[in-house]
């Protein structure tokens, strides 16, 4: 194989085809830059997902021990903060967390928060000028998704900027941790600010939420602390919502901007979606999520010993499950480096799989269909204002999405 490099700016020219060449040729790569395997193909990667042969909370292990000592207080604090979440812990504390999160993102709750997107995206269409040019990715496709979270959360009483800022906060380090040896001392830092403010802002929101009659997912979540076997104390409360604001937000903000992109490289798709009264809206999302898949990969680290393809993968070993070369898997998706929302085989695992499956997939996928169906009706067309063939993308090894996407509505 020919070098490359997953953190460089130039990879994006050249992922698909670094991930195509890996498929065929090493579906098992040992990656020297980080210290990790690379698991190519769909069929290694969902067994290894649905599987307890990987761990997830090793990770943190892994860079603390990898840290010069003494070990800085910020890298210790978030460290600490984060192994606490579900997705960094295996069963019986992953299973506990998630059957009590999970109790909020029922079908009732994620279709009762429908009304709530709907007034979001209406009054941010309002608000904007489509008659001149404007950047889709700061007007609508990161601050929309953060807008709805908060208020669904119960913190719209937290300035909108400061609730972008924390998420991003979260993202910049959660980048650095998972694919630099050891944690940044200077983001850390700035981080632990954040972590500190957020913290103390749910805390004063639970603390309002007990006395409160507002209905909204902080209220479900703490009107059941201390009920059933399955309960958490207020911290954990609170460190899940943390992670909460990284997740449901970033996701849905890449998606976004990768759905437009998407849609102006494919003029067909397009067409469809401005003249037609029933537009296939979630389709197109499921296709984008494949497509250009909003996560690269995941890590994980080996349990045990483990012989893939022929290689040993030894015990402690760290593991990348490369989420975005399965969605273009040539043995699962027929023409897979073809666009097309209507293909009949085959299924994106953008979502993870096994028992750390994103937890908030189905509210992901109705807001996504939500905005959408707002922001295209009266729209008779949208004409690209960037570079299609060579866009900006986020320089993020870990996440994938457009950074600046100018755009012009008709």
């Amino acid at each position: 194989m020919n070098s490359f490099d997953l953190s460089s700016p130039e990879f994006h020219s050249i992922r698909y085809k670094v991930y195509s060449d890996l498929r065929q040729k090493e579906p098992v790569y040992w990656y020297d830059k980080m210290n990790t395997w690379l698991i190519m193909k769909h069929d290694d990667i969902m067994p290894l997902l649905k599987s307890d042969l990987l761990s997830t909370d090793y990770l943190i292990h892994e860079k603390i021990n990898n840290t010069p000592k003494p070990l800085d207080p910020n890298i210790d604090y978030i460290s600490q903060t984060i192994k606490q979440w579900m997705i960094y812990n295996d069963a019986p504390t992953h299973t506990r967390l998630r059957k009590y999160m999970n109790s909020v993102f029922s079908k009732e709750h994620i279709t009762g928060v429908k009304p709530v997107i709907n007034q979001i995206v209406k009054e941010k269409i309002s608000n904007t000028d489509l008659s001149k040019s404007f950047d889709f990715v700061s007007n609508f496709a990161h601050p929309v998704p953060a807008q709805i979270l908060s208020q669904m959360i119960g913190l719209d009483v937290i300035s909108l900027d400061k609730f972008i800022a924390w998420s991003d906060a979260i993202a910049d380090f959660m980048q650095d941790f998972v694919v630099s040896p050891t944690p940044n001392k200077t983001i850390a830092k700035e981080t632990v600010k954040d972590l500190y403010d957020m913290k103390n802002a749910f805390k004063t929101a639970i603390e309002e939420s007990k006395n409160g009659s507002k209905q909204n997912l902080l209220g479900d979540l703490v009107s059941g602390l201390g009920n059933g076997d399955d309960q958490i104390n207020e911290d954990e409360l609170v460190l899940q919502l943390i992670h909460l604001i990284f997740g449901g937000h970033k996701i849905p903000q890449f998606v976004m901007g990768n759905y437009i992109h998407c849609l102006l490289k494919n003029k067909e798709i397009l067409d469809l979606i401005l003249n037609n009264e029933n537009p296939p809206i979630f389709p197109i999302v499921e296709e984008v999520m494949r497509y250009e898949s909003p996560i690269q990969f995941i890590t994980r680290h080996a349990k045990e010993d483990i012989v893939i393809r022929g290689k040993k993968i030894k015990k402690g070993d760290s593991v990348f499950l490369m989420l975005a070369s399965a969605n273009r898997d040539e043995d699962k998706f027929d023409a897979p480096e073809k666009f097309n929302p209507f293909r009949t085989r085959g299924r994106h695992v953008s979502f993870g799989g096994g028992i750390h499956t994103c937890i908030g997939a189905s509210l992901v996928n109705t807001e996504l269909k939500e905005i959408f169906e707002q922001l295209f009706k009266g729209v008779n067309s949208i004409k690209a204002e960037y570079d299609l063939e060579n866009p900006i993308w986020t320089n993020n090894a870990t996440f994938h999405g457009i950074k600046e996407q100018s755009l012009l509505l008709a």
